[in-house]
């Protein structure tokens, strides 16, 4: 404040001189006033921007608690470091929210031999999950945004060591669900027909109460679970392969509108962005079961599971097992490009052009000649998992999420792998009405050029953590957006096996145009209309 009052009182003094100087007087003093007001402001917002760049050192220490840490906010052009101290092995999050984040901002975190660890580019409403040992560590954020923006950090530990009790198994811990007043051995309190977990995880409805907002409703009609909620409901027409069951998830509700012909089925799909998962972990014992069990290109030798189980060895957790595979998969391996790197010219990934027959043949379909190496070697370095492991190298997001859920099945981690397609992707003279939010929209999928032929998807894991399925990418994820992405997937198949659906029909650019697989009709968003409480 003593900035501005100096500028203040130095104003009102040429003022007084300027009324004696003739008729501009007024005019010269409106203009002093405003650059006195804008200077007063810049001097504040330049001290609280440099106090905001002191350095801190907390120290994130192993407890029962889910979440623990701190909040750190970070302002324009601003390059902060500060260091923190981890006293055991222990998983890191780090989230950051700032609704209209745009330039280039990063998090850069290392050890204390100044060697890289981490490097993530800050997006809007994202979370990064991380393993690290015991040390001293730095933490660099670069984050340049508009004129007086801020962006928000958060750090927190996640608990990765001891499980906390949850006598129903519904997700919920015993301790947040004596917060929430639920009864800890039933899954749905209100017997309203969804669990206590969706409730106050999804839905944010009121779960002691069957109707939350008293209209004569159940909370689990389609419409009412929306109310509590900020929700995006999207028309969609789908070819297959697809399956109604595996396309209802923690993220998303989905059903059938009508069937127009032609192999389309048109569905109205509810996304729930707010939806977060809780990482409550369960002691780490490997199972034995068919999501663990080794597939076709999911293949895995007793070597993989010799060297994967000495990392494994002291893991108290399924969790921290996970985030020690993400890590072994990031220094172990590398991404080599099918076309620049191994010679092969193709328009879509290779699992789209082969499946397995239901008598367990390989078929391949529209496949062409690599330029200098054979199609064998191509399949060792981007198609199987144990080759891919053996050289270290995998491919695109299908060869990744392979060599990942081989990986996690040889040491009896449970997985599967998910298709996804992205929310905003239409064609300019699709006609598609949208009503969205800025946060959610990725200028790579909206609004094709017309005369283009282009095609998106992604595919990730599932892993059971705890009595959870939780998607896992380059990290673990408790939110609906995609690793390193600001934009909103939806799901439209769960796999054993990449190559167990055949979507060399309709993935197909020479049918493409007239045969999409996808179709967007309209995507629209709904704000809550009221809160329920009761969330944790």
């Amino acid at each position: 404040m003593a900035i501005g009052s100096r500028i203040y009182v130095s104003t009102q003094r040429m003022i007084s001189s300027i009324k004696r100087m003739g008729k501009n007087w007024i005019i010269i003093s409106v203009a002093l006033s405003a650059s006195a007001i804008f200077s007063g402001s810049l001097g504040l917002w330049m001290v609280a921007t440099t106090r905001s760049q002191e350095r801190i050192r907390p120290s994130i220490s192993g407890t029962n608690d889910m979440d623990l840490g701190f909040t750190y906010p970070f302002r324009n052009d601003e390059h902060s470091t500060f260091t923190f101290y981890i006293d055991s092995p222990c998983i890191i999050s780090f989230s950051s929210w700032e609704r209209n984040l745009w330039g280039y901002n990063e998090i850069i975190i290392q050890d204390d031999d100044g060697k890289k660890v981490v490097q993530w580019e800050i997006r809007s409403n994202e979370q990064h999950s991380e393993f690290f040992e015991e040390g001293d560590y730095t933490l660099i954020v670069k984050f340049n945004h508009s004129f007086m923006g801020c962006c928000v950090v958060a750090v927190s530990f996640l608990s990765s060591k001891t499980p906390l009790p949850d006598t129903d198994l519904d997700g919920l811990p015993d301790k947040t669900e004596i917060e929430c007043k639920t009864d800890i051995t039933k899954q749905d309190t209100d017997a309203d027909g969804l669990t206590d977990y969706e409730e106050t995880r999804k839905y944010l409805t009121n779960p002691l109460e069957a109707d939350s907002d008293k209209d004569g409703i159940d909370d689990s009609d389609w419409n009412e679970r929306r109310e509590c909620t900020y929700t995006i409901q999207a028309i969609i027409d789908l070819r297959p392969p697809f399956t109604l069951e595996e396309m209802q998830d923690f993220y998303q509700d989905v059903r059938i509108v009508e069937e127009p012909g032609d192999d389309v089925t048109r569905f109205e799909l509810i996304l729930y962005p707010e939806a977060r998962e809780i990482l409550n972990p369960a002691l780490y014992e490997p199972k034995d079961n068919e999501y663990t069990a080794p597939t076709f290109t999911k293949n895995y030798s007793t070597a993989m599971q010799d060297e994967l189980g000495e990392l494994l060895e002291d893991a108290p957790t399924d969790l921290e097992a996970t985030l020690r595979i993400l890590r072994y998969f990031k220094i172990k391996t590398r991404y080599v490009a099918i076309d620049n790197d191994l010679g092969y010219s193709t328009d879509l990934p290779l699992n789209f052009s082969m499946h397995l027959a239901s008598d367990g043949e390989l078929i391949r379909k529209g496949l062409g000649e690599p330029s200098h190496t054979s199609m064998a070697e191509i399949e060792r370095h981007v198609l199987f998992a144990n080759s891919m492991f053996e050289l270290g190298t995998h491919g695109a997001c299908g060869s990744t999420s392979t060599l990942r859920g081989a990986m996690m099945r040889s040491v009896g981690l449970e997985e599967k792998i998910i298709v996804t397609i992205p929310l905003l992707y239409f064609y300019e003279n699709d006609g598609t009405e949208v009503i969205l939010k800025d946060q959610y929209w990725d200028e790579r999928f909206v609004s094709i050029p017309r005369d283009k032929t282009d095609a998106a998807d992604h595919f990730f894991n599932m892993v059971k953590i705890g009595a959870r399925w939780i998607r896992v990418d380059y990290a673990i994820m408790n939110n609906a957006n995609i690793y390193n992405r600001n934009s909103l997937y939806i799901k439209i198949l769960e796999q054993h096996e990449i190559l167990e659906d055949d979507f060399t029909q309709y993935w197909n650019y020479e049918t493409w145009r007239e045969k999409r697989p996808y179709r967007y009709v309209s995507i629209i968003e709904q704000e809550a209309q009221h809160s329920a409480g009761h969330q944790p």
